[in-house]
């Protein structure tokens, strides 16, 4: 996960070359595809520089649901940009994903008090 840290430091210029990016495919004559697959890996790129702020921050990150949530928003921003609204179900249910895949490593990695039992 030394690759996500990395991410997070240079997170600043990310987000915003990721939001000019958008914004420029957004507003220019690119064609369909070419545009859609352009703002669905800037979008991606830009969950993990999420997931690498998060690391950096001392928690911890559960791959599987990290990369069904990354999988989710991309595909769902890709699919709501073409028009259909069900897109932003996808994105939505990537978002839970992403939030559990940082939620439950950080519960599990605290103490070790999740069930709440005492000896």
């Amino acid at each position: 996960m030394a690759g996500l840290a990395g991410l997070a430091a240079h997170r600043r210029w990310i987000y915003a070359g990721g939001l000019l990016v958008i914004g420029g495919v957004r507003f220019t004559p690119l064609a369909g595809p070419a545009s859609i697959g352009a703002i669905t890996l800037v979008i991606a790129i830009m969950g993990l520089t999420y997931a690498g702020e998060h690391v950096a921050d001392g928690g911890a990150v559960r791959t599987l649901p990290l990369l069904v949530g990354l999988a989710g928003v991309a595909v769902g921003s890709a699919v709501a940009l073409t028009g259909r609204a069900v897109g932003l179900v996808f994105v939505a249910g990537g978002l839970l994903f992403l939030r559990r895949a940082g939620a439950g490593a950080s519960r599990r990695s605290s103490d070790g008090d999740a069930g709440g039992e005492t000896t």
